[in-house]
């Protein structure tokens, strides 16, 4: 085979082997040869699917969601009306009943109980008995500590 471009080919392009003395051996520094596959990422593309990101992965949209959740119910709860710690001396109650008694408005016709005072840890029912006028002690767990109130009917 020539070199040369005959009048009855009809590209007329000249012949180029494949290989010649100055091609460097497979696997070689002058780069990719046709014969290398291309890299992962070109793989994907080249099938029609996408890169997938990191961010958008199943996984970490899971965690991501679940520490919203708990951080949303953490600030419920935090923010979530009123608890013991607004329980103080002189503040009136309509219920007594579990560990969180419900809070009123003492000149309302809802008050019917008002705290006359408050023992920190302690079980000792005993100790409403020097409160004058306090007839209902009632104990609440208050954050693990035992808090005796000592509170008087209103209505």
């Amino acid at each position: 085979m020539t070199n040369h471009p005959s009048t009855s080919d009809p590209d007329r392009t000249p012949y180029v082997p494949a290989w010649s003395d100055s091609t460097p051996p497979h696997g070689s520094a002058a780069g990719p040869t046709p014969a290398d596959p291309p890299p992962p990422a070109e793989r994907n593309r080249h099938r029609g699917e996408p890169e997938r990101s990191v961010l958008l992965s199943p996984v970490v949209l899971g965690l991501t969601a679940l520490l919203l959740a708990v951080l949303g119910v953490g600030a419920f709860l935090y923010l979530d009306g009123e608890d013991e710690r607004t329980l103080v001396e002189g503040v009136c109650l309509n219920d007594l009943s579990g560990n969180k008694p419900n809070i009123a408005e003492c000149d309302t016709s809802e008050a019917k109980y008002q705290i006359m005072e408050i023992f920190t840890d302690t079980l000792d029912y005993g100790q409403c008995n020097s409160v004058a006028g306090a007839n209902i002690p009632l104990l609440i767990d208050n954050a693990g500590r035992k808090d005796l109130l000592c509170a008087m009917q209103i209505a």
